[in-house]
């Protein structure tokens, strides 16, 4: 082989290699950070999974899947605070990512304060919208209250998550959602098994994991400081440029955000018409699911933060060999998840429920879990490319019309396949946006790709 041809050979591998490795450095801290963020739901499941009443159950999942997407909602708030700090970060301008902390911080704090204050009000009007009957939202109005209590620290945390992500501080991310999620799991087991909390004591555990979690959050980044940035302003905190920048990002990704809360209503409502058992298998399906997305999503959000810190720096080449490393990483991540499913689902379901109905209908449906991670991957990473590049306005309308299309098949699929065509329309939905995206994408050139949305 020629001496050049050998060199290209070389210097193209050791490319790939860096491209791996750069994703790999920020995407693994953050895939295992993930993880647990389902735990805290799943631990509910999981212990609820064996009380003597059902309805115990199907409340706890109702109410962890209402808070979820509640707090889902919010997490317009963390992808805001990842593009905008890294692309600060990719620019060396440090007084920016100080200033963007601390503003959405602010921010967070009061929105988690409206949101809990008053919850006692706008809960039990929506909670009949899930027809899951008098018992099973008796049980879920006990677990809602409670958790809705640490709505500023959740809301706090998500930013906090949003900058150490943006700085590509994922091991920091990581620790600090493992420490919290264990404090979750202790306490659970403490409050219901030790002191006998049943429901109450599920909620409160969740409510000292979070609470815990922003605490130690806010000591490493204070710890850590800002030395490079020169002493806080008022003025430039409060700068109407910056101010209205978050406003419009925050804008576009909370109608992103409302569309999805739109298909995960729809998919709890169309389980829990079909009664108490469907309610609770599809839970666990849909927990074990959002597992598979958080999983996925690792590499969406090391795509928004090295796609950011590639348009701070105005690095074509590192814009390239980011989208190629997400989307193969993500790729052996969908085919693992799906080969474990496939060997080892029954044995999962079994471990999440003692209820022998429940764990059949879960397993029933088990092969619309083993096919979604090749669906729902295409729309996560595309994602990270638009909003890492903060070009969220078609992150936004991809996802309305993909939510649109899914609004309007549910019902007749849902009344001529039943639970499938629940399942089927769901697929459907994340196929959508991800070609949505991808045909956007491919129209758009590398030096358009580079430029910033906003």
């Amino acid at each position: 082989m020629p001496d050049g041809a050998a060199a290209g050979k070389e210097q193209a591998e050791n490319s790939a290699r860096g491209r791996l490795a750069a994703m790999l450095a920020v995407a693994l801290p953050m895939i295992l950070a993930n993880l647990t963020l389902p735990l805290m739901a799943l631990t509910g499941t999981m212990i609820a999974g064996h009380f003597d009443n059902p309805a115990e159950l199907a409340g706890v999942t109702l109410g962890a899947s209402f808070v979820t997407m509640i707090y889902m909602l919010f997490t317009f708030l963390r992808m805001s605070a990842t593009a905008v700090v890294a692309q600060a970060d990719g620019a060396d301008d440090m007084e920016l990512v100080r200033d963007t902390f601390v503003r959405m911080t602010l921010l967070a704090v009061v929105l988690g304060l409206v949101l809990a204050a008053p919850s006692g009000l706008w809960v039990p009007m929506l909670l009949p919208f899930f027809g899951s009957g008098p018992d099973v939202e008796l049980k879920a109005m006990q677990y809602i209250g409670i958790r809705l209590l640490s709505a500023p620290a959740a809301l706090a945390g998500v930013i906090a998550a949003g900058y150490l992500l943006g700085r590509r501080r994922a091991i920091s991310a990581l620790v600090l959602q493992a420490a919290a999620n264990l404090i979750n799991i202790c306490c659970a087991l403490l409050l219901v098994y030790g002191l006998s909390g049943g429901v109450d004591g599920i909620a409160w555990a969740a409510v000292v994991a979070e609470y815990a979690g922003i605490a130690l959050a806010l000591l490493l980044i204070a710890g850590a400081g800002f030395p490079e940035a020169p002493p806080l302003s008022l003025r430039r905190l409060i700068d109407h440029r910056h101010l209205l920048r978050l406003g419009y990002l925050g804008r576009d990704l909370l109608i992103r955000s409302l569309a999805l809360l739109v298909s995960q209503f729809l998919m709890t409502r169309f389980s829990a018409i079909q009664g108490t058992t469907i309610l609770a298998a599809n839970a666990i399906l849909l927990h074990l699911h959002t597992l598979v997305g958080y999983a996925i999503d690792g590499f969406a959000y090391a795509t928004q933060a090295l796609v950011g810190a590639a348009i701070g720096a105005r690095d074509l080449r590192r814009l390239r060999e980011t989208a190629r490393a997400a989307f193969e990483l993500a790729g052996v991540t969908a085919f693992a998840f799906a080969l474990v499913f496939l060997l080892g689902g029954r044995e999962i379901v079994v471990l999440l429920t003692s209820h022998q109905d429940i764990a059949g209908m879960a397993i029933r449906y088990m092969p619309w879990l083993i096919l979604l991670p090749f669906v729902t991957l295409w729309s996560y990473i595309f994602d990270g490319l638009f909003i890492g590049s903060t070009r969220v306005r078609e992150a936004r309308d991809t996802t309305l019309l993909s939510v649109a299309a899914f609004a309007i098949l549910v019902f007749p699929a849902y009344r001529l396949l039943g639970n499938d065509g629940l399942w089927g329309s769901f697929a459907l939905l994340m196929a959508l946006r991800g070609m949505l995206l991808a045909r956007i994408w491919a129209g758009l050139s590398w030096e358009e790709r580079l430029t910033s949305g906003r």
